[in-house]
C-alpha cells in the first residue's frame, strides 16, 4: 500500500494592518483633553454651588437659633433674676455672619444696645460673599444701603419679634416699616443664577425665602 502525503502551502505576503495617521491620534487626544477639561470645569462649579449652599443653609440655621434662644433663654445673676437677651444676626460685606446678644432693659422694655456681646460667627467659605442688602416698606419702595455698614436682625422677648437697625455714624438705629429685607450672597463675586442667591427675610413672621440670584 502506498500512502502520499500533502503538505500544505502557506502564504508568506504580509498583510496589511489597518494603523491611525499621527494626524488622527493628535485629532482624537485633542478631542479628549476638551471634553476632560469641560468635565474638570463642570465638577468645579458643582463644588462652589455645593459651598454656597451650605453657607446660606447655615446662616438660615443662625436666624433660628437666633430666634429660639430669645424666646427660651436667659441667664441667672448673682441675685437669682433671670437677665433676659435679645439675640440676632449681624452682618456685613466681606464679613462672617455673627450671632450676637444685647441685654433687654426690662424697665424700658427694650434692648440695651450699649454693648453688644457676640456667642460665635459662621466660618464661611473665604469666596462665599454677603454683597448688600435693601429695605422694602409697606409701600414696596425700596431703600438701599451701604453694604460696607454693618446691619443687625435682632429677636425681640419674649415672643421673637424681628427689629431691624442699621448704623448710623456711632449709634444703631431701628428702621421702622420694613415689610422685607432683601440680602445678596454670593460665591467668588459671580453674578450666574447659580453661584448667586437672594436671601429675604420677612420680619412679620420671620420667614426666610432663598431665590435665584445675582442681588
Amino acid at each position: 500500500m502506498k500512502i502520499s502525503s500533502q503538505s500544505s502551502k502557506f502564504n508568506s505576503k504580509s498583510q496589511a494592518i489597518p494603523a491611525f495617521t499621527l494626524i488622527e491620534l493628535i485629532l482624537v487626544m485633542t478631542i479628549l483633553a476638551i471634553l476632560g477639561g469641560a468635565a474638570l470645569i463642570d465638577y468645579g462649579r458643582s463644588i462652589q454651588k455645593a459651598r454656597l449652599e451650605v453657607s446660606i443653609e447655615q446662616l438660615a440655621s443662625l436666624f433660628e437659633d437666633a430666634r429660639v434662644r430669645t424666646q427660651t433663654t436667659g441667664t441667672i445673676d448673682m441675685q437669682g433674676k433671670t437677665l433676659t437677651k435679645c439675640w440676632g444676626v449681624k452682618l456685613q460685606e466681606k464679613k462672617n455672619p455673627a450671632l450676637i446678644y444685647f441685654n433687654w432693659d426690662e424697665p424700658q422694655k427694650e434692648c440695651d444696645l450699649s454693648q453688644e456681646f457676640t456667642d460665635r460667627s459662621l466660618a464661611f467659605a473665604n469666596e462665599v460673599q454677603f454683597s448688600g442688602w435693601d429695605s422694602v416698606n409697606s409701600l414696596d419702595k425700596t431703600i438701599k444701603y451701604p453694604p460696607n455698614l454693618p446691619f443687625w436682625i435682632l429677636f425681640m422677648p419674649p415672643a421673637g419679634e424681628v427689629n431691624i437697625y442699621k448704623t448710623e455714624g456711632i449709634n444703631m438705629v431701628q428702621l421702622s416699616d420694613v415689610e422685607k429685607i432683601v440680602m445678596g450672597i454670593n460665591y467668588g463675586g459671580e453674578n450666574s443664577p447659580a453661584l448667586a442667591k437672594i436671601v429675604t427675610l420677612y420680619p412679620a413672621t420671620a420667614d426666610f425665602v432663598i431665590a435665584p440670584g445675582p442681588f
